[in-house]
């Protein structure tokens, strides 16, 4: 656990001399205005499954973004209990701009989370009750899949509150888009 904390904070003091103080805490001022989904493609209600949803920042309330699936691993922030599946999406040229630069690139791969609630909630039991009365019917897409996923764009300050990533979380909507 020392460790750990100890390679956060080195981590964290050598983003902020690469990045910058301001670039890494605030959440992303990005142009996103054309990447905008009407809301009613999202749905709200996947929000009380997200445990706790205080964390995440609003950022968008509806995007929708193309990729290419870039992995399933991926650093997993301290204290989510909704069962969430999480993977990387490589986002396609036109939707890059949602990757900021901090921990986006350091720690995601230059990726941009996602995050589908409720998708394996038995692996822990505070996620099986999170996700009591609802089951996610999404397929889980393949490594190397180009897909288009629609949800919410938020900013996860997952380390001291302060530093994260962005993430599309939860997502509404997720297809396999033909090459």
């Amino acid at each position: 656990m020392r460790k750990t904390l100890l390679r956060l904070t080195a981590t964290v003091l050598i983003l902020l001399a690469l990045f910058g103080f301001e670039r890494l805490i605030l959440p992303p001022a990005i142009g996103i205005a054309f990447h905008r989904t009407l809301p009613e493609k999202c749905d709200s209600r996947l929000w009380q499954f997200i445990n706790p949803s205080e964390r995440l920042k609003m950022v968008q309330e509806c995007v929708t973004v193309t990729g290419v699936v870039d992995s399933k691993a991926t650093v997993i922030a301290p204290g989510e209990h909704e069962g969430s599946y999480q993977f990387l999406l490589k986002p396609d040229p036109d939707y890059q701009d949602m990757v900021d630069g901090g921990l986006n690139v350091v720690l995601q791969h230059g990726d941009l989370v996602i995050q589908m609630v409720c998708a394996r909630p038995n692996i822990k039991s505070e996620a099986a009750a999170s996700c009591e009365g609802y089951s996610n019917s999404m397929p889980i897409p393949e490594v190397g899949q180009h897909i288009q996923v629609t949800g919410s764009f938020v900013y996860n300050p997952v380390f001291l509150g302060k530093f994260g990533w962005n993430e599309i979380h939860p997502v509404s909507d997720l297809a396999s888009v033909a090459n």
